[in-house]
């Protein structure tokens, strides 16, 4: 059995009790900023893994063998599954503002949306694989379009009526294939 989580936001010890008693689990997105207590409380990498999303401190990521590279196929829990880490920030205005204004420590990062070119790849690979299970951060277009919110988008600065990301936008061209 898999365990699925997703937006801790550096809630660490919510985290622990959600992944205590679990056989396998799987964080997809925004963990937070910190990762040194998977090593603190000896969190074992085989069993527990994760996913960046857009919240996620995508310059130390990788440094930890729980940490899924970009994307691709994997088999966790005994279910075979395509994922695709990050995600667009509609929140990144505010954030970078408070970091330059010394509010906040740094929490956005250029590389929290795959480039297009690894979006590109990551479009090749799944049409390879053709999985059955497709587990990201971000929603597909289609579906951000029936659960956002767009006084919220309205809010932050963009137009709901023409709002898209390029990794919504290849989610969608996923599931289309």
């Amino acid at each position: 059995m898999l365990r699925i989580i997703s937006d801790v936001h550096g809630l660490r010890d919510g985290y622990l009790e959600i992944i205590k008693d679990c056989e396998a689990s799987l964080q997809i997105g925004d963990f937070g900023f910190h990762y040194d207590f998977l090593r603190e409380f000896e969190i074992e990498e085989c069993q527990h893994l994760f996913f960046a999303g857009n919240h996620d401190d995508h310059n130390v990521k990788y440094n930890f063998p729980h940490c899924l590279r970009k994307f691709g196929m994997i088999n966790h829990g005994d279910i075979d599954f395509f994922f695709l880490e990050g995600g667009f920030s509609v929140d990144q205005v505010y954030r970078r503002e408070q970091e330059q204004l010394g509010v906040w420590p740094k929490t956005w990062w250029e590389n929290e949306e795959l480039p297009q070119h690894d979006l590109e790849e990551a479009l090749r690979v799944y049409k390879e694989a053709r999985p059955e299970v497709l587990i990201t951060h971000e929603p597909s277009r289609s579906i951000a379009d029936k659960i956002g919110s767009p006084s919220m988008l309205r809010n932050l600065g963009y137009d709901p009526d023409t709002f898209t990301t390029r990794t919504g936008e290849t989610i969608q061209r996923m599931i289309d294939a």
